[in-house]
């Protein structure tokens, strides 16, 4: 039996173990392999930003491979509140001041959020994603 991680750029980005059993005692000559993978799940807002703050939009570019995930809004964005919500792939749902999100595959998204108000005047603002 032998097992093996993978890293990259100090992350573990997945575990896996395999050995090689006989398929039946009766025919030991026969050998099989079973594979069992455990890949770790990693979600990150890789960009953040309002094109035009005037229009109350933010986009959120996201990297992440887990299917559902929310992204909580915070600062002064929990006061404007969130009018809607699209994302360029998998499907999107606001519920106040958080996004959820139902992803299609892994990797990144770009999540179009439509506030409620102008963006000119917003100090703070945070964002946090959380697997599910």
């Amino acid at each position: 039996m032998f097992a093996m991680r993978a890293k990259l750029a100090g992350t573990v980005i997945a575990a896996f173990a395999a050995a090689l059993v006989p398929l039946n005692a009766a025919n030991a000559s026969s050998l099989g392999i079973q594979l069992r993978v455990t890949v770790p799940v990693i979600c990150h807002i890789t960009d953040a930003y309002a094109p035009n703050p005037s229009s109350g939009e933010i986009l959120l570019e996201t990297n992440c491979n887990a299917e559902h995930y929310a992204i909580s809004l915070g600062g002064d964005l929990s006061d404007i509140g969130v009018g809607g919500v699209s994302a360029s792939q998998g499907r999107a749902a606001s519920f106040g001041s958080q996004l959820s999100m139902q992803s299609d595959r892994p990797g990144r998204t770009v999540i179009r959020v439509q506030m409620n108000g102008d963006l000119s005047q917003v100090r703070s603002a945070y964002f946090n994603i959380q697997a599910l």
